[in-house]
């Protein structure tokens, strides 16, 4: 005995009982989908679908620019959000190469910075001691003797004047020192 598969055909008659059941159950609802409220709601959905596509449709080219700004923006966003993560990455290394830094070297430069300030102390306290020591040979420095520097440097000028005098000479024609000629200026002493 073969034994064949149920056709298509079968089928259809075997639920055709079924399909006409559905049917008639389909036929008795229409025209409660049928109703004026329920053909005014689908025709104004209708009506709003074909504004909408026309408003689509008219905007067109501003759509695609605008989706085009979206995919540049989307593609500047991706370039920025890398940046961004390489910045980290290098700022992340950097925290911890600080943080090393810090834990190898940091208390040893700390007591460096203690003894600096110690050491900074004890000088300022040794010369405001040496200060207050000598505040009576200060004062007396301060009124005569640089009362007496006045004439000290007046003469010092008064010499150094005459010597400049023939270094500029001498700078000018240097073959008169050599030549041993007398043209040299002959100066006197103010």
């Amino acid at each position: 005995m073969i034994v064949a598969d149920v056709s298509a055909l079968q089928t259809l008659l075997a639920s055709g009982e079924d399909i006409v059941t559905s049917a008639t159950a389909l036929l008795l609802r229409l025209p409660v989908l049928l109703r004026d409220d329920n053909l005014s709601a689908l025709s104004a959905t209708f009506a709003h679908l074909e504004t909408l596509s026309g408003s689509v449709a008219d905007r067109s080219d501003d759509i695609s620019q605008a989706l085009a700004d979206i995919a540049a923006a989307s593609k500047d966003f991706k370039s920025t959000v890398t940046h961004a993560n390489q910045l980290m990455t290098t700022l992340d290394k950097s925290a911890t190469q600080a943080q090393e830094l810090i834990e190898r070297d940091g208390p040893q430069l700390l007591e460096q910075t203690r003894m600096s300030l110690l050491a900074a102390q004890r000088a300022g306290e040794h010369l405001s001691l040496l200060v207050e020591e000598n505040r009576a040979a200060i004062s007396a420095f301060s009124h005569q003797g640089l009362a007496d520097m006045g004439p000290v440097l007046n003469e010092l000028r008064a010499t150094l004047r005459p010597l400049r005098d023939l270094a500029n000479q001498l700078k000018a024609e240097p073959g008169l020192l050599l030549q041993g000629t007398s043209q040299l200026l002959e100066q006197s002493p103010p």
